[in-house]
């Protein structure tokens, strides 16, 4: 009954074990100050030597308490003139104290090795992949158990033997765990964003405090951890950064939150708040200096079902560290310029502006800037110059059109010394006399008012010449050489004795037949229209008329083109000899005969042009 009794009480012990193992993956609410259970990948998150102490208190449903110290150094390996962070060792010690009588103590050694994918903003992405090995030793305290041997007469005498047999005090195993970490760390040391997963207990270890050894052994499963997280809100003195943890145990565990933190001069403040779906919440508060941090956290049961157990968990690290490399200079202001090479520390700017803001993206940081809300030059101190003329706007008269420093940046299009607005003849240049405007001919008519500005004339003639002086500005005289009147068009009358022999030739013109169904001009005509050439040249104010015509062999349409094309071989006669005077020319084929058709002569006198000089009225 005795040994019933006390392989009983070990299997309560092994049960009690088991549960405290799978309690123990989430036991660290403060997770990041815990890579070893966490994800061995983070060990080389940050460019510090680092020495840290942990130490949490949690109450089990049993009524056991857990007492749960660690203690952890790593160590970075940097590389390279900036102290790139290439890879990292840290080894943690750890030991649960779980009730009276079950005692877990181990140690976990991890190597991180981190390749440099890229950039976001000034700061290095990281990916970071990690190892780790661990030897943990249960072992069962018999000192604080009672057996029946040590019961006599209702005394319990602890120095009696405990006369019952178990198959050892003690249970070792070794466990591997793996991991990738991908971030990004500021100059401050603070995670702009991290995403990591790893798996822990990966050669699933075994182990039994039992009789019978490998028959009672209890195997730990594969469990799973994802950390997820990214900055959203920074600027000189607060940021904000959500995170969530994920971890597959029986069930899949998530803890979502936020740290809130305030950045001093030298230090930061933190405030964290999580939700865990085992029904407890998290509160957080930590301060963080380059040398040391200390962080204290507080579990708080949010339902009846885990008051008991849950709640009044208290958890403290305390570290101090010496930072090489990037991360040694802070950038209280967020904008990847570390302070001591930033012109205004506490506000984000850009490297162009050596870390000072420039709200209009000018170039020109707005401590400097004159207009810091409109984007301008360096020379203007930040303010624009619209029109590029060299004339900052602000003093620029003209800031649309760009113009000249002499006129406040209106323009002098035409470059006479006088601006546009006062130039009475803004596109072509002038003196001040005459406002602007040019006398080309200086014949003392503005161009702009002269219908002849490149001739020197008269003003009553608008600026044009009057060579045969009759009143008449030569580009309207017809008769430009010769004096006339205007109801000629400044040619002179045409005398009684001219238009006579004008007369009698276009009569003898009648008479020089063409030849049958023939256009070509009778050379017989040539002398008669020579001796009009003159008069026509003389009076180029006369309209010349010429009329083709044919006798009434043939088709009709034929004879109607080929009377035209007589008239127009007369016409073209004229032309060559230089006569400039209107000609109209027509055919009326046979339909105007002199004479009759019937015989030849009548037909011949038929094939004929006829010329009529118009003298208007003269």
């Amino acid at each position: 009954m005795k040994n019933l009794k006390t392989y009983i009480w070990a299997m309560l012990v092994q049960l009690a074990l088991v549960a405290t193992v799978q309690a123990q993956n989430l036991n660290f609410s403060q997770y990041y100050y815990t890579p070893f259970l966490t994800n061995p990948a983070m060990v080389a998150k940050d460019n510090a030597l680092q020495l840290s102490v942990g130490f949490r208190q949690q109450q089990a449903l049993s009524g056991q308490t857990f007492t749960t110290p660690m203690i952890s150094a790593i160590v970075p390996f940097l590389q390279g003139k900036n102290s790139e962070r290439r890879a990292a060792v840290g080894l943690s010690v750890i030991s649960d104290q779980e009730g009276e009588f079950l005692v877990n103590q181990g140690g976990m050694l991890s190597l991180a090795y981190n390749i440099q994918v890229g950039k976001m903003r000034e700061y290095p992405i990281q990916l970071s992949f990690g190892a780790q090995g661990g030897f943990f030793s249960r072992r069962l305290d018999l000192n604080g158990l009672v057996t029946n041997n040590q019961i006599s007469n209702g005394v319990i005498d602890n120095t009696q033997a405990l006369g019952e047999s178990f198959d050892g005090n003690t249970v070792n195993t070794i466990s591997f765990a793996s991991g990738l970490y991908f971030h990004a760390t500021d100059t401050d040391g603070l995670p702009v964003f991290f995403l990591g997963v790893a798996g822990h207990n990966i050669n699933e270890p075994t182990g039994s405090f039992l009789l019978g050894g490998s028959d009672a052994a209890v195997q730990q499963s594969l469990r799973v951890n994802a950390v997820a997280g990214y900055r959203i809100l920074r600027t000189a003195n607060f940021s904000v950064t959500p995170t969530v943890q994920v971890e597959n145990i029986d069930e899949v565990l998530l803890r979502a939150g936020s740290w809130f933190r305030y950045h001093l001069s030298a230090a930061n403040v933190g405030v964290g708040v999580w939700y865990n779906t085992n029904g407890a919440a998290t509160a957080s508060l930590e301060y963080n200096r380059s040398a040391f941090f200390a962080s204290f956290s507080y579990d708080l049961g949010l339902s009846d079902d885990n008051e008991a157990w849950q709640s009044g968990t208290p958890e403290i690290h305390l570290g101090i560290r010496k930072t090489f490399g990037s991360n040694k200079t802070r950038d209280r202001d967020g904008d990847g310029i570390a302070d001591k090479d930033d012109a205004c520390p506490k506000l984000a700017g850009t490297a162009a502006t050596n870390g000072c803001p420039d709200s209009d993206g000018d170039g020109v940081a707005d401590k400097d800037d004159v207009c810091p809300n409109i984007a301008g030059l360096a020379k203007f101190k930040g303010c624009p110059d619209t029109d590029g003329d060299g004339v900052e706007d602000k003093n620029d008269e003209c800031p649309q059109v760009a113009g000249i420093a002499k006129f406040n940046g209106c323009p002098d299009t035409d470059g006479d010394g006088i601006k546009d607005s006062e130039d009475a003849c803004p596109q072509a240049a002038g003196p001040v006399a005459t406002k602007g405007c040019p006398d080309s001919d200086n014949d003392g008519v503005l161009d702009k008012d002269d219908r002849c500005p490149q001739i020197a004339g008269l003003a009553a003639l608008k600026g044009c010449p009057d060579k045969d002086g009759d009143g008449i500005a030569d580009i309207d005289d017809a008769c430009p050489d010769v004096a006339g009147t205007k109801a000629l068009n400044g040619c002179a009358a045409i005398s009684a004795a001219k238009k006579q022999r004008l007369q009698k030739i276009t009569v003898e013109i009648k008479d020089k037949a063409f030849a049958y169904r023939r256009s070509e001009v009778n050379p017989a005509m040539y002398p008669l229209l020579d001796n009009m050439i003159q008069e026509l040249k003389d009076h180029p104010e006369v309209v010349v008329k010429i009329t083709g015509h044919t006798d009434h062999l043939g088709e009709e349409e034929f004879n109607k083109t080929l009377s035209l094309q007589r008239a127009q071989a007369v016409e073209k006669y004229l032309l060559d000899k230089g006569i400039k005077n209107k000609m109209i020319v027509k055919g009326e084929g046979e339909s105007q005969p002199i004479a009759p058709n019937n015989t030849e002569a009548g037909r011949r006198k038929n094939r004929r042009v006829d010329v009529e000089l118009d003298y208007g009225n003269k």
